[in-house]
C-alpha cells in the first residue's frame, strides 16, 4: 500500500508525462491506475474516477487483462463512494466475473468485498456475509495477510450494525494487530475507528474518545481525508453525546466542509444530521431545522433505496417544539408504518433515536401509537442488551448512552 500519498502522486505525475513522451500506451494505463487509486484513498473520488476510467480504456486497448480487473475493481469502489451504486454494481459484476474468467483470485475476492460493501449499505445482511465470507476464504487460501484483515474488518463491520458488540470488538481487535504487523497505517487507523464507534455504542465514552483521537491523528499524518471525515463524524457525534456541544458543532462544522470539498452527498447528510442534533440541544430550533431540512433534501437528491426516517422524525420534534402540532403530525404520521415494520433503519442505534423521538412527538400529541411504538423500543432495548456477556458493558449500555436510558426511564413511567 502507498503510504506517503503526497509524494507517490507527485512521483506518477512525472511518470505518466514520461509514459504520454515515449507513447507507451501500457505503462501510460498502469500509472493512471496508479495516480487513480492515490487520488481514491485520499479522498479525491471525482478525479480518481476521471483518471480510473481512462486507465481503463487504455489497459483494454493494449491488452492488460489483470490490469483491467483490477480497474474493474477500483471504478465499483470509487463509484460507490460517490454514491453512484448502479454504476458501482455494474462494474463489481463485471469484476467478478472478468477476475474469475482469467484466473485471477485477488481481484476477485476484492470484487466480493465491495459487493458485500454495497449490499450491507442496502442492508442486504445475509448477502454481505456470504461476500465477506468468500473474500476471507479466498485470502486465507493465498495467505494475505492484509485482505484477510479486510475481510475480518468487513465482518466486524456486519457484527457492529446488527448490535453483536462483543464479536465487532474481537474482530476489530485481530484486525489491528494483523494491519499494525504490517505497517498498514489507514488500515490500522480505521481498525481504531471501529473500536471508538463500539465503545460509543456502549457508553464507553472515554475509551471511544482515545480510539477516535488514535484513529485521527493517523489519518492526518498520512493525508487520508476520507478517513478523517469518516472519524470526524462520529468524534462529533461523541462530544455532543458528552455534552460538550461547542467542540461538538466545531467539529461537524469541519465534517461537513470536509465532505463537501470531497463531494460526497451522503457524508454531507450525515453531518447535517449531526449539526441538527447539536442545534436542537443547544435550544436553536430554527438552525436545528435548516440542517435537518436540508439533509432530507439531499437524500431525495441521492434516491436512495433506504429511506432515511431520522430527518423526518428530527423535524416532527422540532415543529412540536415550535409550537407547531400540525406540522409534528404529520411528519410522524408519514413515517410511523416505518416504524411498525421496522424498514428503511440502517443500524439498531438508529432505530431506538428514531423510536424514541417518535414516542416523544406522539406522547405530546396524545397518539394512541405512543404505547405500542416504547414498547417496540424497550423489546429491542432489553434484546440487545442481553446480547453483551460482559455485565459491566451491558450496564454501560443501558445506563450511560442517553437515548438507551431515556427509552427505559420512560418504559418505567409508563407502568
Amino acid at each position: 500500500m502507498i503510504g506517503d500519498f503526497p509524494a507517490a502522486r507527485q512521483n506518477l505525475e512525472v511518470a505518466l508525462e514520461a509514459a504520454r513522451l515515449a507513447e507507451d500506451v501500457s505503462q501510460e494505463a498502469r500509472v493512471l491506475k496508479g495516480l487513480g487509486y492515490v487520488l481514491w484513498r485520499t479522498g479525491d473520488f471525482k478525479a480518481a474516477l476521471a483518471q480510473l476510467e481512462q486507465a481503463l480504456a487504455k489497459a483494454r486497448h493494449v491488452g492488460l487483462p489483470e490490469d483491467e480487473a483490477s480497474l474493474l475493481h477500483n471504478l465499483a469502489v470509487v463509484n460507490w463512494r460517490l454514491d453512484n451504486i448502479k454504476a458501482a454494481r455494474g462494474y463489481a459484476d463485471q469484476c467478478l466475473i472478468f477476475s474469475h474468467e482469467i484466473g485471477d483470485r485477488d481481484t476477485l475476492s476484492c470484487a466480493h468485498n465491495v459487493l458485500g460493501n454495497l449490499n450491507l449499505s442496502q442492508r442486504k445482511y445475509a448477502e454481505a456475509r456470504n461476500n465477506y465470507e468468500e473474500q476471507l476464504r479466498y485470502q486465507i487460501e493465498m495467505g494475505e495477510l492484509r485482505r484477510q484483515g479486510m475481510a475480518l474488518g468487513n465482518l466486524g463491520i456486519l457484527a457492529e450494525i446488527e448490535g453483536d458488540f462483543t464479536q465487532a470488538m474481537e474482530r476489530f481487535q485481530q484486525v489491528g494487530i494483523i494491519f499494525q504487523e504490517i505497517r498498514d497505517r489507514g488500515s490500522e487507523a480505521r481498525a481504531w475507528g471501529h473500536l471508538g464507534l463500539n465503545a460509543a455504542n456502549q457508553g464507553l465514552y472515554e475509551q471511544a474518545r482515545t480510539s477516535y483521537q488514535r484513529a485521527l491523528e493517523t489519518y492526518w499524518q498520512i493525508g487520508d481525508q476520507q478517513g478523517e471525515l469518516w472519524v470526524v463524524i462520529m468524534f462529533s457525534s461523541l462530544l455532543h453525546k458528552m455534552g460538550e456541544h461547542e467542540q461538538a458543532l466545531e467539529m461537524t462544522h469541519k465534517a461537513l466542509a470536509l465532505a463537501q470539498d470531497l463531494g460526497t452527498r451522503s457524508s454531507e447528510a450525515t453531518a447535517l444530521a449531526g449539526l441538527g442534533n447539536i442545534y436542537k440541544s443547544m435550544g436553536k430550533l430554527g438552525e436545528a431545522q435548516a440542517a435537518y431540512q436540508k439533509g432530507l433534501e439531499i437524500n431525495q437528491e441521492l434516491d436512495m433505496e433506504v429511506v432515511e426516517v431520522f430527518f423526518l422524525a428530527s423535524l416532527a420534534d422540532v415543529a412540536l417544539a415550535q409550537g407547531h402540532k400540525d406540522k409534528a403530525a404529520e411528519l410522524v404520521e408519514n413515517i410511523t408504518h416505518y416504524i411498525m415494520e421496522e424498514r428503511s433503519m440502517r443500524d439498531l442505534n438508529e432505530r431506538l433515536e428514531i423510536y424514541l423521538t417518535c414516542y416523544q412527538v406522539l406522547r405530546e400529541l396524545g397518539d394512541e401509537q405512543v404505547a405500542e411504538i416504547l414498547e417496540r423500543a424497550r423489546n429491542l432495548l432489553v434484546g440487545q442488551a442481553g446480547r453483551i456477556s460482559d455485565l459491566e458493558s451491558r450496564r454501560s449500555y443501558m445506563e450511560y448512552v442517553p437515548c438507551h436510558k431515556a427509552i427505559f426511564d420512560e418504559y418505567i413511567k409508563l407502568g
